[in-house]
């Protein structure tokens, strides 16, 4: 297939598929205030890292923040897998392991900025990868 030489192109292939469902979403504003918006919620793969100086107990809570974080930008989490701790291919923040975690998610595309910010704010998340899964 060609690359696409334009931008009404790249926009055309990347067009939002007809088989996902509307949802309300409800934000808080700056001031307080609700603001509604319709959107779409897409599907989402959430996989990231907590720093191994977590102790186990807290991991559950660890995962639960992230998870509320998803529910504050009008989404949810569908499925939540723990991989467990593993070694790092590389440093990251002077840590060589860490604790894997795979969250598949649902979330209207406006909330992902939004996302991104607080899950680099999360001192206990080294580090994250959030994909838009096509499957589902």
């Amino acid at each position: 297939m060609p690359c696409p030489s334009s931008r009404e192109d790249r926009r055309m292939l990347s067009a939002p598929s007809d088989d996902w469902e509307p949802a309300l979403t409800v934000l808080k504003g700056s001031k307080g205030e609700s603001i509604e918006r319709r959107s779409r919620l897409r599907d989402y793969e959430l996989v990231y890292i907590i720093s191994p100086e977590v102790e186990e107990e807290d991991l559950e809570n660890v995962t639960a923040r992230v998870g509320q974080l998803v529910a504050d930008g009008g989404g949810e989490v569908l499925e939540l897998s723990s991989w467990g701790r593993r070694r790092l291919a590389y440093p990251i923040r002077k840590f060589s392991d860490g604790h894997y975690v795979l969250s598949r998610i649902q979330l209207d595309p406006g909330s992902l900025p939004e996302l991104r910010r607080l899950l680099g704010l999360t001192e206990e998340v080294i580090r994250y990868l959030l994909i838009r899964s096509e499957l589902g």
